[in-house]
């Protein structure tokens, strides 16, 4: 754990302050599970999961695991039944893209069904598949639960391992089918992760077990900027009379020129940009700081959690969730911090206030103080994308508000910038060219809104 925030916040401290928090609740709340954590959640999308857990599953299936002629196999909670194939092995490549169904001479055109039932009801949060076909392949998939479609026959012809996550279904059922169908040449299916809620009273226990294999071949952007060693001459142009949108404006200008990455991009940038500083090898997680594994592992360990959520900036961005080629300022990295799969969960899409209600959410779950990193980094997203607001109203132009503001003031004030903060703005740097005024100068964020 990061040294400056070993401290538990007292929850005395906080029973004295005011929520900025309303009773009015947001329309949009998306949660960004990308992917075993339990926890209890307010997320909603629909359902209510304020009584509810949350778990996630993670399973890289292997060979040893089935035969051709169908079966069952149980991992991780959870017993998955299987048709026939003509062919299973692993992949032993360099890929290593995970187990091969079907070959270049007898792919399987037929259809090969995965399906599990939870043996009760849950809520269907986030799914997500690692997958690929071999050299000039193609195939195509269909997830379904119960009778919901969550997507039908959807062509891919990648043939090298990509994600096909879908998030935020708030879908409710028992029975999950998974079924891959070959065009020509071989399949390979390297994982599959679950985001599920389950009633407090539940039995259901999953487990997201096998987060060693991080999947060989991917390999982080090289960084191509140096860091910034005078900072009075970055700012030099920010005089002390400037305030209100004449600040904003000039600091904008000094931090728009930046490099762009894909949201895939940004699995492998954060393993640099949020190593924790006095935990080497470690990522150190919001909301909760937990330290968590340095790997990507498909979402199973942590995910990439938009600290300004994408449902408050879809009105900025040409669709409102990012996909893995997608690069916007849904991909910018000042925004997108790892965070354990729970945290990020709870979250959701919720504004940020001093106490957990129905309609906002208290970002120190854990070890540390995360009030600051959140503030200061939606100070930033106001500064750098001029059509955002932050404001202490959840009833206007909700694609593009988010808060509370009064609230981010306070918390900017009251958790200075730490060790983190700095080495992340750092590292980022080296990344994007650009850096986070408000961790080099948080006295900017009240002259921004005087």
């Amino acid at each position: 754990m990061k040294n400056s925030k070993k401290s538990l916040i007292i929850a005395s401290v906080f029973a004295l302050l005011l929520c900025a928090c309303n009773e009015t609740t947001s329309d949009t709340k998306t949660s960004e599970s990308e992917s075993s954590s339990t926890s209890t959640s307010n997320n909603t999308d629909g359902s209510d999961t304020s009584d509810m857990i949350y778990q996630t599953y993670y399973w890289v299936p292997v060979k040893s695991q089935f035969s051709t002629d169908g079966g069952s196999v149980t991992h991780n909670g959870l017993t998955w039944s299987y048709g026939s194939s003509s062919y299973f092995t692993d992949d032993t490549n360099e890929a290593k893209r995970g187990l091969q169904i079907g070959s270049s001479n007898n792919p399987q055109t037929g259809g090969w069904t995965l399906s599990t039932d939870f043996g009760e009801e849950v809520i269907l949060s986030d799914l997500t598949l690692v997958m690929c076909v071999g050299s000039s392949g193609s195939a195509k998939y269909s997830i379904s639960l119960d009778s919901t479609s969550i997507a039908s026959n959807v062509a891919y012809s990648n043939t090298s391992l990509d994600e096909f996550s879908y998030e935020s279904l708030d879908l409710t059922g028992s029975k999950l089918s998974i079924t891959l169908t070959a065009n020509s040449k071989a399949m390979f299916l390297k994982s599959i992760t679950l985001g599920v809620y389950t009633s407090s009273e539940s039995k259901l226990s999953l487990s997201s077990g096998d987060t060693t294999d991080t999947g060989a071949g991917f390999q982080p952007q090289n960084r191509k900027y140096n860091v910034t060693t005078n900072l009075d001459e970055l700012y030099a142009p920010i005089t002390d009379s400037m305030s209100g949108e004449t600040l904003r404006t000039n600091l904008r200008n000094i931090t728009s020129v930046k490099t762009q990455y894909t949201y895939g991009d940004l699995r492998y940038n954060l393993l640099y940009t949020d190593e924790d500083p006095s935990n080497s090898g470690y990522l150190y997680s919001i909301y909760d700081g937990k330290d968590v594994l340095h790997d990507w592992d498909y979402g199973a360990s942590w995910n990439r959690e938009h600290v300004w959520p994408c449902a408050h900036m879809s009105g900025i961005n040409e669709k409102e969730r990012p996909g893995n080629s997608d690069k916007g300022p849904y991909t910018d990295m000042h925004n997108i911090r790892v965070s354990s799969p729970s945290a990020n969960g709870n979250k959701a899409d919720y504004f940020v206030g001093n106490q957990n209600q129905s309609n906002c959410y208290f970002v120190n779950v854990g070890e540390g103080d995360h009030r600051g990193d959140t503030a200061r980094i939606l100070l930033y997203m106001y500064t750098e994308y001029d059509q955002l607001v932050l404001s202490d109203s959840q009833n206007t132009n909700t694609n593009v508000t988010y808060g509370y503001l009064t609230t981010i003031l306070e918390w900017n004030s009251e958790d200075p910038v730490d060790d983190f903060e700095k080495q992340r703005n750092n590292r980022i740097e080296e990344y994007q060219g650009n850096r986070n005024p408000f961790i080099d100068h948080p006295e900017y964020a009240d002259r921004l809104f005087s």
